[in-house]
């Protein structure tokens, strides 16, 4: 049974944390610098510097922080995607994630080569930092008041590429777990476990989407909540079966944002559907306030600093992520007639964040090697890519 006095400490820690969201996200908006800069000093100094937090406590919980954010932040991915809004400019945005993730991908894989990594390992590298960041990249696009068809472009690109790159680093540590580098095999195993993954969000999504219609319909309150279970549910049946919780959480989230365009397509009307309303949108943000606000801090009571090699190396990644994203962006929107301001803007956008963060811990969860390495060095790729973004937007909004 734990103490009066060790009760207390876990009361006041957690509320120091939620009180740090508040304050890092209000720093954020006057000095356009992401909460999760704050976040993660924060928790870098009740961690690492000051020994507050127990890193061993931290490591023990890994597999449950990594599933709630990764199951949370997806879901919300998916009630995000506005299919009508986004359909125009779908092309584009899929032509400049694609680009771009591979080019950043190349980017992290040589470097990591270069530094000694075999080449499995610094595949996994490059899937966890190859997208940006769906969580970092909306809000600071609405700080700096982008144009609303260059916000959209760089809003789509983050929604696509963060959950590509949450899949290919599953199922990249799939293929190291098997030690066996077998393509069939382990083409098989993956298709496997996305293809159950997909069938069982979308199935769950259908059969939700009515359901949830009707408790909004009798007007209940927090029907939100409900929605936020099933998905949990979701994603350990999901598991279960053998397939991919986190995209089948994604997939749930597509499903029900857009259940009444799914139905007409299916050609079956039904009254009730579900929307998210502003008490919905309302939750919905307040509950990824506090998860993602716990994560950060998580982040940084794990980061060791055993090596200042891993901050030289996150240095090298993001000044390569800015070089290839101006060559990939130019490449992918050579048709589009944006203005020079935009398309600096766009190029802008290299920063990584949450995705990249909840992936730099699985190696953790799952017992891989170099998991220090791929913390420190996504810790570092993640604070300096969010510096030159902010610089580089902030000099633009200047001329």
């Amino acid at each position: 049974m734990l103490s009066d006095y060790t009760v207390a400490i876990y009361v006041l820690g957690a509320a120091g944390i939620i009180l740090i969201g508040f304050i890092g996200n209000t720093l954020a908006r006057r000095t356009r610098i992401p909460a999760i800069v704050w976040l993660v000093t924060f928790g870098i100094i009740l961690g690492p510097l000051l020994g507050i937090i127990n890193r061993n406590a931290l490591v023990n919980i890994s597999p449950l922080a990594s599933t709630v954010v990764l199951t949370v932040v997806l879901f919300n991915v998916g009630l995000r995607l506005d299919i009508y809004k986004s359909l125009r400019l779908m092309p584009s945005a899929l032509r400049l994630a694609i680009i771009n993730f591979t080019f950043s991908a190349l980017v992290v894989f040589v470097v990591m080569t270069l530094f000694g990594y075999s080449p499995a390992y610094s595949l996994l590298f490059a899937f966890i930092l190859g997208g940006t960041s769906v969580a970092i990249i909306p809000i600071i696009s609405e700080q700096i008041r982008m144009k609303s068809s260059a916000k959209t472009l760089v809003t789509l690109e983050a929604t696509l590429t963060d959950p590509i790159g949450i899949v290919l680093a599953l199922a990249m540590i799939s293929i190291i777990l098997l030690s066996s580098y077998s393509i069939v095999t382990a083409a098989s195993a993956i298709a496997s476990q996305f293809s159950i993954g997909i069938v069982i969000g979308a199935v769950f999504g259908l059969i939700w989407i009515p359901v949830m219609g009707m408790i909004q319909r009798k007007k209940y309150q927090f029907s939100y909540v409900a929605s936020l279970s099933i998905v949990f549910i979701v994603y350990l049946i999901a598991q279960y079966l053998g397939g991919n919780g986190p995209l089948s959480a994604l997939t749930f989230g597509i499903m029900i944002a857009n259940g009444e365009i799914i139905y007409r397509a299916l050609r079956y009307r039904h009254p009730h559907y579900f929307t998210l309303d502003k008490e919905s949108k309302s939750f919905n943000n307040l509950i990824t306030f506090i998860v993602t606000t716990f994560f950060f801090v998580y982040l940084g009571g794990l980061i060791t600093f055993s090596s200042t090699i891993y901050f030289v190396i996150g240095t090298i990644i993001a000044v390569g992520l800015l070089l290839v994203r101006i060559g990939g962006t130019k490449l992918s929107l050579y048709r589009n007639k944006l203005k020079r301001r935009d398309m600096f803007d766009i190029n802008a956008m290299i920063s990584r964040g949450l995705g990249a963060a909840v992936l730099s811990t699985l190696p953790l969860e799952y017992g891989l090697l170099h998991t220090n390495a791929f913390i420190d060095v996504t810790f570092s790729v993640i604070f300096i890519t969010i510096f030159i973004n902010g610089i580089l937007l902030y000099y633009n909004s200047r001329r």
